[in-house]
């Protein structure tokens, strides 16, 4: 009975963590769905209240942007 219990919570933590990636997932595609369509509307860097630090995070969040890795 309590290798069966074992099992049972594992597929819990299993499950929670597949969710929990799916919703970062989401999160990101949700992000990058509305920062296209803000610089397709025009709006600017400024408009948005963001510098371009923050810009920069926000790209390679999304994925729009991969940043050079200097040796």
């Amino acid at each position: 009975m309590k290798s069966a219990e074992k099992e049972v919570a594992k597929f819990e933590a299993k499950k929670a963590k597949a969710d929990q990636k799916a919703a970062e997932e989401a999160k990101k595609a949700e992000a990058e769905t509305v920062l296209k369509k803000m610089l397709a509307d025009g709006m600017s860097a400024d408009e948005l209240g963001l510098n371009p630090i923050n810009v920069r995070k926000l790209l390679i969040t999304v994925g729009v942007y991969q940043p050079e890795i200097v040796d």
